[in-house]
């Protein structure tokens, strides 16, 4: 799109490799499989204050805005949350069927037939994203008021669609 449109055009080739280099490092601070590592170093450097004029501290909030804008639905309004959720859930069915007729392992949540869509928001807003909302936060106390009424109201109301029986064997 950016080329299509030569936004860059007036940059300079210098310019327009730093920000290659910033869009990559945001996009890759979304993969999961760096999340915990993301958050500690984000609630250190709260813990301990930014200094912004080090490129390094800029990247680390850079990146966590682009973490919480990636799982934000979890803290936006119910109907927003349920339509998301279905996106991202059918996203997950459809890996979890092309590796099931590939004959390979299902990943995990990737199950349409044995995953509990309530649980699993439950806990991914549990131990994914309140932890981390929690920690931004202390960096930027208005995002408190604006995100954390309607996480607390999404995961009330995915936990109401878990059955009893099944909480208690958590």
């Amino acid at each position: 799109i950016m080329q299509g449109m030569n936004v860059l055009e007036h940059f300079s080739k210098e310019d327009r490799a730093e920000l290659r280099r910033l869009m990559i490092d945001a996009v890759l601070a979304t993969d999961m499989t760096g999340h915990f590592k993301h958050v500690s170093e984000f609630q250190s450097k709260v813990d301990i204050g930014f200094d912004f004029e080090k490129a390094s501290d800029r990247m680390v909030i850079f990146q966590m805005c682009i973490k919480c804008a990636d799982i934000s639905n979890a803290a936006r309004p119910q109907n927003l949350n349920m339509q998301w959720t279905d996106r991202v859930m059918e996203e997950f069915f459809t890996q979890g069927d092309r590796e099931k007729k590939e004959g390979l392992p299902i990943s995990p949540l990737c199950d349409r037939k044995s995953t509990n869509i309530p649980k699993s928001q439950v806990g991914f807003m549990d131990f994914i994203v309140k932890p981390m909302f929690t920690a931004f936060c202390k960096f930027m106390p208005v995002f408190e008021e604006v995100c954390m009424p309607s996480l607390q109201k999404n995961r009330k109301y995915w936990s109401d669609k878990i059955p009893a029986e099944e909480e208690a064997g958590d």
